[in-house]
């Protein structure tokens, strides 16, 4: 095959133009423009670091030299680029590094030793120019840095800048550059140093935070000694008050075995939880009876600001911060805004622990027997659910605290509960804690406290004990019932009925096929079911197999009360919330009527769920069969034979049924 060949016209002058020599023609005709940046380093001791940081970011070909001006903290960088965009490129290029960069417009400035050393002044003198105003002065000298004053007289002009950085820059832009028809003169002023202190000294700039610093500073320093005091003077008038003597058997029984908990580890916070009837509250009072000692009831709270006003009642912590702030917006109306000082919570959480422990010491050099209990603090650890990254901030505050108090002897802390979670919310705040579940006393415990509340015989006592196991509250209410009615066998049969009855509707509500829970039907069966032959289950195993990790269903039965945690030797479980109830969950699944009707009802949902699973395959399949392919063939096949599974499964269930 023949080529045609390929002929180049010529231009009238009879020379071939070549394309290289068209782009080398352009490359070299194109005149380039010499600019001159300022560039500033306020890293002391970092000029060469910098120095190579910047000729890293500033173009090989563009650079013509960087010189040191060491003695006003900078550089001046010689650039020959083509346009004003490259230019602006390598202004970008710098700033990024974060240093400031300037564009010199007049002539660079060099190092004199008979030159001034850089100060925050400057005088300006526009020779060949008419009157200069201070808006264009200001116009002018603004982009270099802040601005503190600007005086013009004529043709000269005196700026007076903030800081350093921004008189050099201006200083090293602007000498010798025209502005308005006229060459501008720059040199550095001497500052008077002292009137640059008076005129600080006097601006209400500073003046006004001063003086709320020295209140704050004041009120610290007087009030600190005054507050300590009353706090000493509650906490020696709760231990007077509640010094007596209190129920025998109840000390016996309860305390006994609280005290000895709390002793073993001295330096634990104590988290004592309590499912087993006890009034928490009694208990708290009780412990409160020693030397130096308080209970802070924190049931009230419902706000974490509730919390730090609870503690502040308690401990007697006088004069108040809301007194204070009523004070201080009293002189609101004299004083600026400025002024009022108010703490935040979590600073006055600290103040008020660290008063209590002031008061404490004043008694206790080393180690102390006080013992400060916090009450129903499951108050307080559902905050982390409304709240949390403010109770999240407040707890953290706390447990820094509190470690600290039981670390060093100052006091042994104790946290009382209802909520079974309340060691799992507080395991992430304290590095020494000790958890305690008093759930279940002894047979003989039960059997002497049977005998002091009432004179029924032995059989009553052993009765009582496979009813309700060691829960006095239970207890109580049974002897009650009893000095009614002396057949115990029938009050106790009736209560155990009673329960039966409650813990149903408990699981499943007015209609035992339609949920009104916060968990479903099949839930509550199959914990049902489980606690049939036994007494305990694994948390971790119960928690994927029957809630598929789903705890905040497992907190609603705790929360229910139908549910209960329970520790032992590091392992959790879960039990039904008392022994009453685990007679209530067998005679539960006794119940033919039920348990025929809810097997009923959940067999014929997987019935349902098995046909549902076969309409959604067949309508995969009417989709793949318009698709052709070796992918959609293999598709095809794995839906036939899931297809042919489910339909046996369905098989299998109807056969069932």
């Amino acid at each position: 095959m023949l080529h045609r060949p390929v002929v180049r016209k010529l231009k009238p002058s009879g020379t071939v133009t070549h394309p290289l020599s068209l782009v080398l023609s352009r490359f070299y005709t194109t005149a380039k423009q010499v600019n001159t940046l300022w560039v500033g380093n306020y890293m002391r001791g970092l000029s060469a670091f910098t120095s190579r940081y910047l000729r890293s970011k500033v173009p090989r070909n563009a650079l013509e030299s960087i010189e040191d001006s060491s003695k006003y903290n900078g550089y001046y960088v010689k650039l020959a680029t083509q346009s004003a965009e490259e230019l602006q490129q390598v202004v970008k290029n710098v700033e990024s590094i974060g240093l400031p960069v300037h564009i010199v417009k007049g002539t660079p400035f060099r190092e004199s030793l008979t030159e001034r050393l850089a100060s925050l002044k400057l005088s300006i003198n526009a020779k060949g120019a008419s009157n200069l105003t201070e808006e264009s002065i200001y116009k002018l000298f603004r982009p270099y840095g802040k601005l503190r004053n600007v005086s013009v007289d004529g043709t000269k002009a005196e700026v007076f800048y903030k800081f350093k950085y921004g008189s050099v820059a201006a200083r090293n832009c602007l000498h010798r550059s025209q502005f308005n028809g006229a060459e501008l003169d720059i040199s550095f002023l001497p500052y008077n140093r002292l009137q640059f202190l008076i005129d600080v000294f006097t601006s209400p700039k500073v003046t006004v935070p001063l003086a709320g610093v020295s209140i704050a500073s004041l009120s610290y320093v007087l009030l600190n000694p005054v507050r300590t005091y009353f706090v000493y003077q509650k906490v020696t008038l709760e231990s007077k008050l509640n010094n007596v003597a209190n129920d025998s058997i109840f000390k016996e029984i309860v305390m006994d075995d609280i005290m000895a908990t709390i002793h073993e580890q001295p330096n634990d916070v104590d988290i004592i939880y309590s499912s087993a009837g006890l009034k928490l509250t009694e208990i708290g009072k009780e412990l409160s009876k020693g030397t130096f000692s308080l209970y802070i009831d924190c049931n009230e709270v419902v706000t974490i600001e509730d919390f730090v006003s609870i503690i502040e009642k308690t401990i007697g912590y006088r004069p108040s911060f809301n007194a204070l702030n009523n004070i201080q917006l009293a002189l609101g109306a004299v004083l600026p805004k400025s002024v009022i000082v108010q703490d935040p919570t979590e600073q006055q959480l600290e103040q008020l622990l660290l008063a209590l422990e002031s008061a404490i010491k004043l008694k206790f050099n080393i180690r102390s027997n006080s013992i400060i209990t916090f009450g129903n603090f499951h108050k307080v650890t559902a905050l982390l659910e409304k709240d949390s990254s403010k109770a999240q901030s407040i707890l953290d505050k706390f447990s820094r605290i509190v470690d600290k108090w039981t670390s060093n002897g100052t006091a042994t802390v104790v946290i009382t509960g209802s909520d079974p979670y309340l060691a799992i919310d507080l395991k992430q705040f304290f590095s020494n804690m000790s958890t305690y579940a008093l759930n279940e006393y002894s047979k003989e415990k039960v059997k002497k406290y049977i005998q002091f509340k009432c004179d029924m015989n032995d059989d009553f006592s052993d009765r009582c004990y496979e009813v309700f196991g060691g829960n006095l509250g239970h207890i109580d209410y049974a002897i009650k019932r009893c000095k009614s009615d002396p057949d115990y066998i029938k009050v106790l049969e009736s209560i155990i009925e009673q329960e039966t009855e409650d813990m149903k509707r408990k699981l499943f509500g007015s209609n035992i096929f339609v949920s009104n829970k916060p968990w479903s039907n099949s839930q509550a069966w199959a914990i049902l079911n489980k606690f049939k032959d036994e007494n305990k289950l694994p948390l971790e195993e119960t928690l994927l197999s029957t809630f598929v990790g789903e705890e905040e269903k497992l907190r609603s039965f705790i929360k229910a009360g139908i549910l209960t945690l329970f520790v032992e030797e590091d392992q959790s479980y879960i039990i039904p919330s008392s022994k009453l109830s685990l007679i209530s969950f067998r005679r539960l699944l006794d119940q033919d009527l039920l348990t025929i009707s809810l097997k009923k009802h959940f067999h014929q949902a997987k019935i349902d769920e098995a046909s549902g699973n076969i309409s959604s395959i067949e309508e995969s399949l009417v989709k793949i069969a318009t698709i052709s392919g070796k992918g959609s063939t293999m598709r095809k096949q794995e839906l036939e034979n899931a297809l042919v599974k489910a339909m046996d499964t369905l098989k299998n269930l109807k056969d069932e049924l």
